[in-house]
């Protein structure tokens, strides 16, 4: 739809039909009430467009939606995701140290690693080039579950602590998901749709 946005509406059109169709011949239930539309785009204006009715059900755009757990907003900033998962982390971080007394060092360090970790991981290649001042937030809460594994008080300096625990911080770890996807593309480990957006550097002259 891109570069065609009065074509948008019948292009949604057909595509929601054959999306009904096939879920209808895979016999699977339509629920039109919990289907949700994103509208993106440079200088969007200020009346949407006339969107399709879906088995019926008419379809309206929001300015937030969800998809595979990641919320995705009309300017694609991903700051309402940054600030949903350091909101669920520090909620699971304060359960945490209240049960940290209790718990053996191998288990704390489990249930750290299923409940506030593995929320910084999820799908960061999405904050791949996002400010640092979005970061910082997903920083604040790799600290304080540093903090809460080692016992080590706020003041401290927690480069070292980080180090210890052999984590990269929560830039790098970003950094590091992107590259894994991109070498896995490039030596058909990974799908192929991936490799078929990637093109290899060729320097225009010579290199010593």
């Amino acid at each position: 739809m891109d570069g065609q946005p009065d074509m948008a509406p019948d292009h949604l059109a057909r595509a929601l039909e054959a999306v009904t169709a096939w879920l209808k011949q895979s016999r699977l239930k339509l629920n039109p009430v919990k289907t949700e539309v994103l509208q993106l785009g440079r200088g969007l204006p200020d009346v949407g467009i006339q969107l399709p009715a879906l088995d019926g059900t008419p379809l309206a755009t929001l300015p937030v939606v969800k998809s595979l757990g990641v919320l995705l907003d009309v300017s694609l900033s991903m700051e309402v995701q940054v600030t949903a998962v350091a909101k669920s982390a520090f909620f699971h971080l304060c359960q945490i140290r209240q049960l940290a007394p209790y718990l053996t060092p191998q288990d704390l360090v489990t249930v750290t690693h299923a409940t506030v970790t593995s929320r910084l991981d999820y799908c960061n290649s999405f904050y791949a080039g996002l400010p640092l001042g979005v970061i910082r937030k997903l920083q604040l809460v790799q600290n304080a579950a540093a903090q809460v594994l080692t016992g080590i008080s706020y003041q401290s300096h927690i480069t070292p602590v980080l180090r210890q625990l052999h984590w990269l911080p929560v830039e790098f770890r970003i950094m590091f998901k992107v590259l894994v996807l991109t070498f896995k593309a490039l030596s058909g480990l990974g799908p192929a749709y991936l490799r078929d957006r990637l093109s290899l550097y060729v320097p225009r002259r010579p290199l010593r």
